[in-house]
């Protein structure tokens, strides 16, 4: 006989604490405290809970799981994977609990045969590919010019700029002559197309040369691309460059692996894991699943063409790597061509797999995902939800089309208490470009850090109308060389409603809205060098499908920023088409502790509107002050809250 706790219908966190007390205590002792369970057989229990560990066949488990049944992980390292192809119901959703301690790992340990082939220098055969090592727990760098460690990802300085010269095509920088090295045959990550990055073999190079050429695409709009000096950025990867601790090199046509370990050690001595299991659990197809209360590690997990299903309570750490560090980009399989992502745009891909979910009416909550060389997550579909998530740490060599949440394919699509911080894609987070989403309540930060242009929430396109961006905290959009924006309705958005949102050091732009038919109102805006507020008057050069009077109809009101419809080159300054009030511009020092988030406004500061006319007697038709913030509303939860 068994006892079931189906009846008390408890929400999924509760379940494993629930469950752990069951066994230690008799049905008696809950009977006396008035919980009523359900007795019947062990055999015809079609709630019941399947406890099962780390040895045994997760896919064995999986495959005979029945609406309303749960299969309950115990805590261990789990070497396997399994996919999901069964559905439950609403009312009889299938679980996938992870007691504490439940940990996916996509590595495995290297026993290898190691020769020194040079001093500093050890060299294995290897049976499997090698994408990424880990040495002692700590991932280690590509053998890569100019040397980085994992520590410095976000150091400008290992990114060298290109010098005059360059052209799509070839790269030319001083620094290649006094390397000393002879790059040909390495990969470049060429961070040259603004928003758009290209790993390419290297074709040509000699020691001592400041100039390499690799090979380009015909038709390709950089070919007649004029850029300023330094613009484009650039590093290499290859046995060439390998020559600083904790660097590595995987030979395919050989399958050797070789290192330089850390100082004074031997490869024998130390624990070095590779990567082997991209995915731990793909979904395909399901409905009602409920994966809940685990980690991943060097791996990820994926959910496609999904229904009703919830991820909750989830960590992924390394969940995307590039998949051959040392070889070119690899082209879309036919089923990501038919799928509608940033990858499609690109038409090629550096990664091995995507933390994604695709399909309808789904929940993201609670995860927590780090160190992605790909986007932190990949959303497509309809009305999915993502709430109180966080992503730090996300493609920090900004890849292919760099977005660090990707929801071009998600529409309608919401988005509540994110958290984003550090992302090198130029897009922090990329809506689609049809749908009506609202992104509410997130902390987005220190994004577009390893490419040009894009904005850290961005979309475009008429079919966007109804998108709503609102009670955000967005700061810090610092590209490579030019762009740099907060919040960007772009090329030929219309009806945006963005407000109270607080948007401060983005180099360029804190809002620009192009298109025309936004709501712009109460967002306070500071630190932003160039621009707080853009609703530009005019189209942009070569332009010639956008309106030519934009932003005509238009309303920016009660903004505590700088408004404008003018683009920083253009002269004299002029303020939008459409409609202006009570748009005054903002300073650090007016705001009680901006450095503690602390966006109330000072008690000398006036935030009421001003150049009024006699105000309206009824108080629901006055004006709010200026700003996102006033002192009689409570403060906000803004970003992710750790539970």
């Amino acid at each position: 006989m068994s006892c079931s706790a189906s009846c008390l219908n408890l929400e999924p966190r509760f379940m494993q604490r629930f469950f752990i007390m069951l066994k230690t205590r008799s049905c008696r002792h809950w009977l006396a405290l008035g919980i009523v369970f359900l007795i019947m057989p062990l055999y015809a229990d079609e709630e019941r809970v399947i406890r099962v560990g780390p040895d045994e066949n997760l896919q064995s488990f999986v495959d005979r799981l029945l609406p309303g049944q749960t299969l309950l992980l115990k805590p261990g390292l789990y070497h396997q994977s399994f996919v999901i192809s069964k559905s439950g119901t609403k009312a009889k959703p299938i679980r996938i609990l992870g007691e504490k301690g439940v940990i996916f790992t996509g590595l495995k340990q290297l026993n290898l045969n190691w020769q020194l082939i040079r001093s500093g220098i050890y060299q294995a055969k290897v049976e499997r590919p090698i994408r990424q090592l880990f040495i002692n727990n700590e991932m280690m760098v590509p053998a890569r010019w100019p040397n980085m460690s994992f520590e410095q990802r976000w150091d400008n300085s290992k990114w060298p700029s290109a010098d005059q010269g360059s052209k799509y095509g070839t790269l030319v920088d001083s620094d290649l002559a006094t390397s000393g090295i002879d790059f040909t045959g390495c990969v470049a990550i060429l961070n040259i197309g603004s928003w758009q990055t290209f790993r390419r073999i290297i074709t040509q190079h000699e020691s001592r040369r400041d100039r390499f050429t690799y090979p380009t695409e015909p038709n390709h709009r950089l070919h007649n691309t004029e850029k300023p000096v330094e613009m484009d950025r650039y590093c290499i990867y290859g046995e060439a460059a390998l020559d600083a601790p904790g660097e590595w090199f995987y030979d395919r046509k050989r399958s050797l692996l070789t290192l330089c370990p850390p100082p004074g050690t031997h490869p024998k001595d130390l624990k070095i894991e590779s990567k082997q299991l991209d995915t731990a659990i793909l979904g395909q197809g399901c409905r009602h699943i409920h994966v809940v209360g685990m980690e991943f590690y060097a791996t990820t997990l994926r959910m496609r063409q999904v229904r009703n299903c919830l991820l909750q309570d989830l960590q992924i750490r390394f969940g995307s790597t590039v998949s051959d560090p040392f070889f070119k980009n690899i082209s879309l399989s036919a089923q990501e061509q038919n799928e509608f992502t940033a990858r499609k745009w690109f038409g090629e891909t550096s990664l091995d797999v995507l933390t994604e979910i695709t399909g309808d009416d789904n929940v993201i909550r609670d995860v927590e995902v780090r160190y992605s060389e790909g986007p932190g997550l990949t959303v497509g579909g309809k009305r999915n939800l993502i709430d109180n998530c966080l992503f730090e740490h996300i493609d920090w060599q900004g890849l292919d089309y760099g977005f660090g949440i990707d929801l071009l394919a998600a529409a309608p699509v919401t988005v509540r208490n994110v958290t984003l911080d550090h992302c090198g894609g130029s897009e922090g987070l990329r809506l689609a470009n049809h749908g009506k989403s609202l992104v509410e309540y997130c902390h987005l930060h220190h994004c577009g850090l390893r490419q040009s242009d894009g904005a850290i929430i961005q979309t475009s396109s008429s079919r966007s109308a109804g998108t709503e961006i609102r009670y955000n905290w967005i700061h810090d959009h610092h590209a490579f060389h030019w762009g740099g924006n907060g919040i960007r309705g772009d090329d030929g958005a219309r009806g945006l409603k963005i407000h109270h949102n607080v948007v401060w050091n983005c180099s360029e732009k804190g809002i620009v809205a192009k298109g025309d038919q936004h709501q712009v109102f109460n967002n306070t805006c500071f630190n932003n060098p160039k621009i707080d507020i853009l609703l530009p008057r005019n189209r942009l050069p070569g332009k010639t499908k956008e309106l030519i009077k934009q932003n005509a109809n238009t309303r920016a009101f009660n903004n505590w920023a700088g408004v404008t419809g003018s683009w920083y080159w253009e002269k004299p300054k002029r303020p939008p088409y459409g409609y202006t009030e009570n748009n005054h511009r903002a300073s650090a020092d007016q705001l009680r502790d901006p450095s503690l988030f602390d966006f109330y406004p000072r008690n000398n500061t006036d935030t009421q509107p001003k150049n009024q006319k006699e105000p309206p007697t009824k108080s629901a038709e006055r004006p709010e002050p200026l700003g996102a913030y006033v002192d009689s509303e409570p403060s906000r939860a803004v970003g992710y809250q750790r539970r």
